[in-house]
């Protein structure tokens, strides 16, 4: 058989279905290459031949391909319409089999129950999630009637069987959608819970509320204990919020036993939050804090206020209340921290220790500017501090103008980047009778001490801020 018979014939298997397409493609392709190293060696026969040699030897002849068994016709993706349709009818004495096994039979019974208008891809979910058509008739006997191929895809994803429909229609949940038997399953909601809560008295539960109570692990045993703390009347979101933040009975009844005993659900989920327990009240109390409200307590909680913290500041004899505790430490006011101030022979009160906590005054940055010899009471150091002045700017400046400059005009200078230097040559020009803002004026502006002492040279008998400015800007 020559190499083009051998090609038409497997043209003709793939035709009728005998291989596949993948099959007939590797076939030709080896049919190819033998044909490619044939031609190679007479190349280089022809190449090699010497007239008078000796006769080129024959090649034998290339095997025949094996026959391949006939397989049953597999129709390939391009031979289903547009909408996924497979052609039927197109191919007459041809049964239709499927790799994925959606098979006419397969098709044929879904059509049977009304599912016969879908894509080739809806049978293919119905395949690979075996989806049935008892399944869907099942379904559709308890009340789930025309549900889309993605709602039984969801509900089987989920594992919502007939009989967990069934069992929560004899708990009274009936007419609830498929994403919402979907919800109940995905988030363990078992029948026997939903009997158990409507024993309790929760007949009406919406899919929310059930599903917060699964999510919370709150069971009917956790509400019949809050019951008998006479804990009666609570709606479904006080018991989810008690169970979301680990309020247990125990927790409750050690509170009240501590005297705190009108305490709202409110009130004791905060606790919870803040993690406010019962040895945290029993320390505070034996401190001296006997009468502190819920609020403060949360406080206490928010901002890490602990028994320990309070006993340290108590050593240093400060007359603290609730609040006064809270803002020493949400300003990180520690109490190594407030005996290094007190140290510093400083009028500090509450307010004042409050103040320089806020504004990250240090115990050296005070002590530096205390060096300097200025007088500076509470809202000096705290003006200097926010404006970022240095204390060995404080020092030199007074030292270039004693008694002369105030904290606002140190600030200001500052602020106008007015260098020690500059000070300092302009009183050496002989303007010693200028103020710090005349001074401040003259540096804005740009002059010069070279164009001071050039105007002064010249004999100008108004040496005013205004004409030192006019004879920079007329240079």
């Amino acid at each position: 058989m020559t190499i083009k018979e051998e090609r038409n014939m497997i043209l003709t298997m793939i035709a009728e279905g005998k291989i596949s397409a993948e099959e007939g493609d590797l076939l030709l392709q080896t049919l190819e290459q033998s044909e490619r190293n044939i031609e190679e060696e007479l190349r280089k026969q022809r190449i090699s031949r010497i007239p008078g040699g000796p006769p080129i030897p024959r090649i034998p002849s290339i095997p025949s391909i094996p026959s391949i068994p006939s397989v049953p016709r597999v129709f390939s993706g391009a031979e289903r319409d547009s909408s996924g349709q497979r052609h039927a009818g197109s191919f007459p004495g041809y049964h239709y089999q499927d790799p994925l096994g959606v098979t006419d039979d397969y098709i044929k019974e879904f059509e049977e129950i009304g599912y016969g208008s879908l894509s080739y891809d809806e049978y293919y979910q119905f395949r690979i999630h075996g989806i049935t058509p008892l399944f869907i008739k099942e379904l559709e006997e308890l009340g789930l009637q025309g549900l889309a191929v993605d709602e039984l895809v969801e509900l089987k994803i989920h594992g919502v069987s007939p009989r967990y429909v069934r069992s929560l229609g004899q708990e009274g949940v009936q007419g609830f959608s498929a994403t919402d038997l979907a919800k109940l399953k995905m988030y363990n909601v078992r029948p026997h819970f939903i009997r158990e809560m409507r024993e309790l008295g929760f007949t009406e539960m919406s899919i929310d509320e059930l599903t917060e109570l699964s999510i919370h692990n709150v069971r009917p045993r956790f509400i019949r204990a809050l019951r008998d703390l006479g804990l009666e009347d609570l709606t479904i979101n006080e018991i989810v919020e008690l169970g979301m933040h680990n309020i247990s009975p125990q927790l409750i009844r050690e509170v009240r036993s501590l005297g705190l005993d009108n305490l709202s659900t409110d009130d004791i989920v905060q606790l919870g939050i803040h993690n406010i327990r019962p040895n945290f009240l029993h320390e505070i109390r034996e401190i001296g804090f006997s009468d502190l409200s819920i609020d403060d307590l949360v406080q206490f909680g928010i901002h890490n206020v602990r028994p320990s913290f309070i006993r340290e500041l108590r050593q240093l004899d400060l007359n603290l209340n609730a609040d006064d505790l809270v803002e020493f430490s949400i300003h990180n006011l520690r109490p190594s921290f407030i005996k290094e101030l007190l140290s510093l022979d400083l009028d500090l009160d509450i307010d004042g220790l409050v103040q320089f906590g806020i504004h990250g005054i240090t115990p050296s940055y005070v002590r530096e500017l205390k060096a300097t010899g200025l007088d500076l009471d509470l809202d000096d150091i705290i003006s200097l501090n926010i404006q970022g002045v240095p204390p060995h700017y404080v020092r030199e400046m007074n030292e270039i103008l004693p008694d002369r400059v105030t904290i606002k005009e140190l600030v200001m200078l500052w602020n106008h980047d007015v260098p020690l230097s500059y000070i300092k040559e302009i009183l050496d020009t002989g303007l010693e009778n200028l103020s710090i803002r005349d001074m401040i004026k003259l540096y804005d502006n740009g002059v010069q001490v070279k164009t001071v002492q050039q105007v002064l040279a010249g004999g100008l008998v108004d040496p005013s801020v205004k004409n030192l400015i006019e004879a920079e800007h007329n240079k």
